[in-house]
Formats: structure tokens, C-alpha cells, sequence
């Protein structure tokens, strides 16, 4: 089982003690942005956008790749969540460790009230399907990506055509813009932006 399907199997009381907690007032200028790492370069420079204007990104936070297993990407940001994971439970499969890695992300898409896409092409991918589906099931998140999504994914995990036609639907109505537009939206929303 690929990591981002394993991801929803593990319990809560595994990730909630490495995922970071907002409160109320922290979740109106906080964003956790989505994007396939092929894209990492321009999902980085998004977050500096946002952090250079105030938003608090949750995650990703910036980073880079150093590993890579069974397809599943580890950025040195993760490095010390890794080092507590197998301080803490020493005796699961490296595939484990990378599907807390995914839920913890998880976690994060759930506390915030803000979700950005780094789609540029439209490319998505299938984790980033997954973690789009998630977040649209998160009441009241507000969720635009950078370019349209694209809605031909690479079902390479065996999903048939219902699949896709239920992908379709999940994303043609996501409202486009750039990185800039996304903050004024977000500080139009919020008259006091810097205290929400």
C-alpha cells in the first residue's frame, strides 16, 4: 500500500503529537499549500511569497528532497519528525513513517481555513488528488489553485473511469489565481489581517 493511502489508516493518537496546533485566531492567516514536489522549486517560492506577506504556512514549510523511497519524497524540513518517529516507534516499516509524515500534512489541511495550489501545467498527481479530496471535505476551507487543474489524471493506481469522472467534478470548480491574489483575497476577507 502506497504511503498517501496508508496515511489515512493511522490513528489519531499517533500523528496529533507531531502535527502543530492553531488556535481559532491563528487559523484565519494560515495556508497549507498543495503541489506534486516535481514542482518543489515553484512550491517554494510560493510559500516565501506568502510568508513575505504575512500568511503563516503550516506546511510545507521550505525545503528541499534528500531522500527518496518506494516513490515517496522526504524533505530535510522532515528530518527531525523522522528522528522522533523512529525514536518513538522503532520497530515500523520505513513506509510507515513516511504515511505519518502524509497525516500529519493531513492534519494540518484540517486546521487551516486557507488551501493553495502549485499546479503549474494543471499537473496535480495522485497524492495531491487525494489531499484536494481531503481538504474539500474540511468545512469552510477556502481552496484556489495557481492554474486550472488539470482534470485527466494519471490513475496508474487502477481506478477506473468513475474515478475520474468523480475527480472532474472535484476540481473544475476551484477558482484560479496567483500567489498575489490569493493574499488580497484572503486580507479582503479579514479587515484586521495581521491580527486574525
Amino acid at each position: 500500500m502506497s504511503p498517501t493511502l496508508l496515511a489515512l489508516t493511522i490513528p489519531e493518537s499517533v500523528y496529533e503529537q507531531y502535527a502543530t496546533v492553531l488556535t481559532q485566531e491563528e487559523r484565519g492567516n494560515a495556508v497549507v499549500v498543495l503541489g506534486s514536489f516535481k514542482q518543489l522549486p515553484k512550491i517554494n517560492k510560493t510559500i516565501a511569497i506568502f510568508q513575505e506577506n504575512d500568511l503563516r504556512v503550516l506546511a510545507p514549510r521550505l525545503s528541499y528532497i534528500i531522500s527518496e523511497t518506494d516513490g515517496f519524497p522526504v524533505l530535510k524540513s522532515d528530518q527531525d519528525t523522522i528522528k522522533r518517529l523512529l525514536a518513538d516507534y522503532p520497530d515500523q516499516a520505513e513506509t510507515w513513517y513516511h504515511a505519518v509524515l502524509e497525516r500529519i500534512f493531513m492534519a494540518h489541511i484540517q486546521q487551516v481555513r486557507h488551501i493553495y495550489i502549485v499546479d503549474e501545467g494543471g499537473y496535480a498527481g495522485t497524492t495531491v488528488a487525494m489531499e484536494i479530496g481531503f481538504a474539500r471535505a474540511v468545512p469552510g476551507v477556502n481552496i484556489k489553485a495557481l492554474e486550472p487543474i488539470d482534470p485527466k489524471l494519471d490513475w496508474n493506481d487502477g481506478f477506473d473511469y468513475w474515478s475520474g469522472a468523480i475527480w472532474a467534478g472535484c476540481v473544475m470548480d476551484i477558482e484560479t489565481m496567483s500567489p498575489q491574489d490569493f493574499i488580497a483575497s484572503i486580507r479582503a476577507d479579514h479587515k484586521d489581517f495581521k491580527n486574525i
